[in-house]
C-alpha cells in the first residue's frame, strides 16, 4: 500500500528531489503550494519548527516542510 505525505514548496527541484528518494519507500509526495510566513532567528530548528506549524495551520492537514 502506498503512503502519501504533503510537501510544501513552490520549488520544483525540491519537490523532484523528494519525490525521487521517498519513490523507494513506497510514499508518493503531493505538493502543495501555500505562503508561509517566516520569522527570524539563529536557531534553525526554531524557524523550521514556526514553518511546519504555519503550513499545517493553513493545510488544515499533516505536511512536510524543508527549511534547506
Amino acid at each position: 500500500m502506498m503512503k502519501t505525505i504533503t510537501f510544501i514548496t513552490g520549488n520544483p527541484h525540491k519537490l523532484e528531489e523528494a519525490k525521487s528518494v521517498l519513490k523507494d519507500y513506497g510514499i508518493v509526495v503531493e505538493p502543495l503550494q501555500i505562503d508561509i510566513d517566516g520569522i527570524q532567528h539563529h536557531d534553525p530548528l526554531k524557524i523550521t519548527e514556526a514553518k511546519v506549524k504555519s503550513a499545517y495551520e493553513k493545510a488544515g492537514q499533516p505536511v512536510v516542510v524543508n527549511n534547506c
